[in-house]
């Protein structure tokens, strides 16, 4: 009896049950069927628990050497099933745009729903990669971070309306890896998920351009439309698009200033399981680390290519600019000080960010800080 293995696959536990079911089928069969086995049943979980399942196996394995080519192939394959949804020109054709205003609607909101579940599994991944990944371990999560960028940024046939939703799991995978370094001060990874990383221009041939630079939290939608804000109160409280609108008609609910930022706050609760307001606090300090590292590579690419740096602009000004609009002090002041207070040893200028220089970084900085404070007073009221 004692040989006896018991696992319980119909519970809450399921992801933790199922990883060690896993790890005891492997030891039984031996090294050489590991990694296809482990691969089989991430490939065979049920959607919900596929999530979770990857996170446990990241931080089992991520610590262990002997186990980065099985992880390397785990997040390859997750990630090229997510890009299999993402490339799918069939979801992301012009049906999808048919019928009623409100059939459209319906269409677009849960086509955006379905972009940020392919890349859900390996948000979680990723987070748990953001923090305890090094350089050597880390090139999985940045090659899937720039192929599901790529996959948004790139030129697709058809409408743009349609076509721009894919920048919902570009905008999140980046969201992630942003709030996962920054809660813990990773600067290097920070550098190496977000600041490093480019994708293909679409019209300039052999150029690229960085990934903060090829997405934004406005890329998703028209930000002139209601439909960020009707994605956003589905996503979150999961009423039918067509009420949330309703609502909207009948004055019970407004138009939102940040819908994108504010359904990441609301969706990356669970990937990090903080409290309510230690999640607020860590998500705000990466809004603004996006926004400025996004901001010095705006700076950089317009000074290498003879560009107007009056048009060198971030593409991240997210929910601080109306949640703590009215704050003595702004987060972006805070940071100026902290810069203003370390100099060169400036954690973040350590890491490499910033090219390591600091005028740089204090030039970032205030130019973000320009445009940050113009945001916040229009949201004044």
């Amino acid at each position: 009896m004692n040989d006896i293995n018991r696992v319980d696959l119909f519970g809450n536990s399921y992801p933790e049950q199922a990883v060690a079911l896993t790890n005891k089928i492997n030891k039984l069969m031996g090294a050489n069927d590991n990694a296809a086995t482990t691969r089989a049943f991430v490939e065979e979980s049920q959607s919900q628990e596929r999530p979770e399942l990857l996170r446990i196996l990241t931080k089992e394995m991520i610590v262990n050497p002997a186990k980065q080519i099985e992880l390397d192939d785990l997040i390859t394959q997750e990630v090229r099933s997510a890009l299999e949804i993402l490339n799918d020109k069939g979801r992301h054709s012009s049906q999808v745009g048919s019928g009623t205003n409100e059939d459209q609607i319906r269409n677009l909101v849960k086509l955006a729903n379905e972009d940020w579940e392919a890349v859900r599994p390996f948000c979680y991944s990723l987070a748990v990669a953001a923090r305890w990944g090094t350089r050597d371990s880390l090139s999985p999560w940045v090659a899937g971070i720039k192929s599901i960028v790529s996959a948004a940024h790139k030129h697709h046939d058809g409408y743009e309306a349609i076509n721009n939703i894919r920048h919902i799991a570009a905008v999140a995978v980046l969201a992630v890896a942003a709030l996962a370094c920054s809660a813990h001060s990773k600067w290097e990874n920070f550098k190496i998920l977000l600041a490093d990383p480019s994708v293909p221009e679409n019209y300039h041939v052999g150029s690229s351009i960085g990934v903060l630079d090829a997405t934004g939290y406005w890329k998703p939608f028209d930000t002139s439309s209601l439909l960020p804000t009707i994605f956003m109160y589905a996503e979150t409280t999961g009423d039918d698009p067509i009420e949330i609108l309703r609502k909207y008609d009948d004055r019970k609910i407004g138009k939102l200033y940040t819908p994108i930022p504010d359904w990441l706050h609301s969706v990356m609760k669970p990937i990090f399981k903080w409290s309510e307001e230690e999640h607020t606090q860590n998500y705000h300090r990466s809004e603004i680390m996006l926004g400025v590292v996004g901001q010095d590579i705006a700076i950089q690419d317009a000074l290498m290519n003879g560009h107007n740096l009056e048009y060198a602009r971030s593409n991240w000004f997210g929910r601080c600019t109306w949640v703590l609009r009215h704050a003595s002090k702004s987060p972006i002041e805070q940071m100026k000080s902290e810069l203003l207070r370390d100099g060169s040893s400036w954690a973040p200028l350590q890491a490499g960010l910033f090219g390591g220089n600091m005028d740089r970084a204090s030039k970032a900085i205030d130019s973000y800080n320009n445009d940050y404070h113009q945001l916040s007073r229009s949201r004044a009221f």
